[in-house]
């Protein structure tokens, strides 16, 4: 998983959201108080697939 800090995610947004679908890879975004994940939809529903078996 790739880790970036908050104001360089602010400044490449774009380049961070295509980065994520591109390569397919969760990004970590981080601050001083708090962290967050960015997943593609791709991923997401995949993860909402195996949760709800695949229904």
């Amino acid at each position: 998983m790739k880790t970036i800090k908050y104001s360089n995610a602010r400044q490449t947004l774009r380049t961070v959201i295509d980065d994520c679908v591109n390569n397919n890879e969760p990004v970590l975004i981080e601050s001083k108080a708090n962290k967050v994940v960015i997943i593609s939809k791709a991923q997401y529903d995949m993860m909402i697939n195996k949760i709800n078996g695949d229904k």
